[in-house]
C-alpha cells in the first residue's frame, strides 16, 4: 500500500492537499487527521527485574511446549 504523509498547519480552519499523480485516479481515498505532536515520547528503559518469576510455572518443558501448541492451533477448526 502506498501512503502519503503530510504535516500541514490549517489556515482559517482548512487544509488543502495537492494529490500526487498516483492518487489522482483512485475513486476513494481514506483521510485520517491526527494532531501533530512535536515532542517525542521518551521510552523508559527496560528493567528485566520487573518480570522476575513470571516464567516460573509448575510445568515441565514438554508441558509448556504442548500448551503452546494448543494455543497456536486453537483457532484452526474444521467447519
Amino acid at each position: 500500500m502506498v501512503a502519503l504523509r503530510l504535516v500541514k498547519s490549517p489556515k482559517n480552519g482548512r487544509i488543502i492537499i495537492d494529490l500526487p499523480v498516483s492518487f489522482r485516479q483512485e475513486k476513494k481515498l481514506e483521510i485520517i487527521i491526527f494532531p501533530f505532536e512535536t515532542k517525542q515520547q521518551r521510552q523508559e528503559n527496560f528493567d528485566p527485574r520487573e518480570f522476575k518469576g513470571v516464567g516460573k510455572l509448575n510445568m515441565t518443558i514438554e508441558q509448556i511446549d504442548e500448551e503452546c501448541k494448543k494455543m497456536r492451533y486453537e483457532w484452526e477448526r474444521n467447519f
